[in-house]
């Protein structure tokens, strides 16, 4: 689900092993038009010397053996392109991956897909420790009757760092912040001007978001524009 910490834990990875690689590459494919412009992008970027019109047969040169073994990170690749599915921007994603072992692809998905030859690792909700942990390390400080928050934020990893972080940045009391996520989680919709996040359709995450907005908002609102673009 959105706000699990499917990006955060792609991210971590990119950061610990990047230097195993030749080069990491981010792709957004949230739709297969992103898809196909991220891989252009990503072809830019490569030794022109080592691109040739058929991806296939640029795998087999000897000097792609050397410097190929690159890390791909693809995320939001949520769009289901399997049975009677009428998205035009849905895609297969095996389609558009060359036929080489050489390189990593790392993929994030809201989907199950079982695909062949893809070792595939679930993410569930965090227990209460595991909560506490992440709002006390993006808080900054151990936070006193965190019980309640923990129990309203329902494991979502994002939802409790993006808490943790407001109250560092506000100073503000855990029990006003607690009262002022029930005032928001009343009516988020509203708040957001009737548009939901596309990205994150839970209230809990929903919430968070719309709340830390308010607050950049009251600060700047050029800042809170620019979060809109």
């Amino acid at each position: 689900m959105g706000g699990i910490g499917k990006a955060q834990l792609a991210v971590a990875f990119a950061q610990k092993y990047h230097r195993k690689h030749s080069a990491v590459f981010w792709l957004d494919e949230s739709s297969r038009d992103r898809l196909e412009q991220g891989l252009v992008d990503t072809a830019t970027r490569l030794p022109q010397d080592e691109i040739t019109a058929d991806i296939a047969e640029s795998h087999k040169q000897e000097k792609v053996g050397t410097k190929a073994d690159c890390l791909i990170i693809i995320d939001h690749v949520d769009r289901d392109c399997r049975g009677k599915s009428k998205d035009a921007q849905a895609y297969d994603l095996n389609e558009y991956l060359p036929p080489a072992n050489r390189g990593y692809v790392l993929v994030t998905s809201r989907l199950s897909r079982g695909w062949q030859a893809w070792h595939e690792a679930g993410l569930s909700k965090l227990d209460q420790e595991q909560s506490r942990l992440v709002l006390e390390n993006n808080a900054g400080k151990s936070v006193d009757g965190a019980n309640e928050i923990i129990r309203l934020l329902d494991g979502l990893p994002l939802a409790l760092a993006q808490v943790g972080t407001y109250l560092r940045e506000t100073n503000m009391a855990f029990a006003r912040y607690v009262q002022y996520y029930n005032r928001t989680w009343a009516d988020p919709i509203k708040r957001q001007d009737g548009s939901p996040l596309e990205e994150y359709k839970y209230r809990p995450m929903l919430t968070t978001w719309t709340m830390s907005y308010e607050q950049v908002r009251k600060e700047s609102k050029g800042a809170a524009d620019l979060l809109k673009l």
